[in-house]
């Protein structure tokens, strides 16, 4: 299982540094999706605050939204309902 979980972190830093490759300005890019995801992580936790449900910050969630930007903090914004 292990093994599994390091090889999808390998493919998705892979894809992450793909993705940003393309643009002009890579670093910017990369920079951009990682603030850009972290401040919506700090919004939604101040927001959801007032009603108890939402995504906690910690190591993992930070990690999330400073790798994945937008989209990783909306899926776990999503995944919290779910779960």
């Amino acid at each position: 299982m292990d093994y599994l979980t390091i090889f999808l972190a390998f493919m998705l830093c892979l894809s992450y540094f793909l993705i940003c490759g393309r643009q002009r300005k890579p670093i910017q890019a990369m920079a951009v999706n990682s603030l850009s995801g972290v401040a919506l992580l700090v919004i939604l936790s101040f927001l959801t605050s007032f009603s108890g449900e939402g995504i906690g910050i910690n190591y993992a969630t930070v990690t999330v939204s400073s790798v994945l930007g937008l989209p990783g903090v909306i899926m776990m914004f999503l995944l919290s309902f779910v779960i």
